[in-house]
């Protein structure tokens, strides 16, 4: 009888070990995340299945303008511009019901949200996990306006010059690397009796 209750004992310990040993690497893990998280100049953003923000890292503050206390708790409505609310809850409501996701594992262009209620344009990739059955959602998101005003300067520019050399009496022929004609000014059909076509 003694032997069976020091088994049952020493049973129970080797169970509580293996929980604390489990606990420890959560924590652990938890703790390199945080501190990831925090050190990352993209925003980190993670709800749970509701859409209420569980988790939101310095960078998200610096882009969208709400500290961590303002929006932890709260619905990601406060970063999403109104038209695009409806269509972001169907999507939490299909992935949750087990049904495939447009965006999850890809990188997508949207629209933000700042606090003061301008709209901009962010990159958005988007992952999800269960935890103890629940369901969660993680952004990294960078503001990429910088970027767009470049891109629109760059179009404009090319705007201009395809302008001024579809005017201009010689031929200009503009082709990529691989050698396929990406422009051609519209007196190639004079000049070589061929159509741009």
């Amino acid at each position: 009888m003694k032997v069976k209750e020091k088994s049952k004992k020493s049973g129970v310990r080797v169970k509580a070990k293996a929980q604390d040993s489990k606990l420890t690497e959560s924590l652990k893990s938890e703790n390199h995340f945080q501190s990831v998280a925090e050190s990352a100049t993209d925003a980190i953003i993670t709800i749970n299945k509701s859409g209420h923000i569980v988790f939101w890292n310095k960078a998200a503050k610096i882009i969208f303008g709400y500290s961590s206390k303002e929006v932890i708790g709260k619905p990601l409505h406060v970063i999403i511009p109104r038209r695009f609310r409806n269509p972001h809850n169907e999507a939490i409501e299909r992935v949750v019901s087990g049904n495939p996701s447009k965006i999850i594992g890809k990188t997508a262009v949207l629209e933000g949200l700042k606090k003061d209620g301008t709209e901009f344009p962010l990159e958005l990739s988007l992952s999800t996990r269960k935890v103890n059955s629940e369901t969660y959602f993680t952004a990294i998101i960078r503001d990429i306006t910088k970027r767009k005003k470049t891109e629109e300067k760059l179009q404009k520019s090319e705007e201009f010059y395809r302008v001024l050399l579809s005017i201009i009496s010689d031929t200009v022929l503009i082709t990529n690397d691989k050698g396929d004609f990406t422009w051609i000014c519209p007196n190639v059909a004079t000049i070589f009796g061929y159509s741009k076509e």
